[in-house]
């Protein structure tokens, strides 16, 4: 039998937070991540200029992970997302500690699901 995923609600606000990719399901991802931590702008370019987070336009690499705690696989390759969680177990094992790590095209692979999220000033709710 599968474990089932326990439902829960993490301050991110201190988080080193990957998400790679840059596409539509990436940008859905920041989007979301970024509503708890500021406030957002329309795209991910206005984000970077902006100064809400770090836009690299760049092929993924392992170093990538270094010092990271969530990460998110959102490329449109499904090669490059499955390497991206292998290279989190990897770089996990080697540093003593978990990256966790969701990739947009695999549940199977991924250590927590991202819900849809509701939120209405304090109340907030994830499906």
């Amino acid at each position: 039998m599968k474990n089932s995923y326990f439902p829960m609600f993490v301050d991110i606000s201190r988080f080193r937070i990957l998400v790679a990719g840059g596409g539509k399901i990436a940008e859905r991802r920041v989007k979301t991540l970024l509503k708890f931590q500021t406030d957002v702008t329309e795209e991910l370019q206005k984000l970077a200029d902006a100064g809400k987070l770090i836009l690299h336009r760049k092929m993924y690499e392992e170093k990538d992970l270094e010092q990271m705690d969530l990460v998110f696989a959102a490329t449109d390759k499904k090669e490059v997302n499955q390497t991206i969680v292998q290279d989190c177990a990897r770089r996990g094992e080697a540093e003593q500690r978990r990256i966790l790590v969701n990739t947009a095209d695999d549940k199977d692979a991924c250590d927590f699901y991202f819900p849809a999220v509701v939120q209405e000033e304090e109340l907030v709710v994830g499906i």
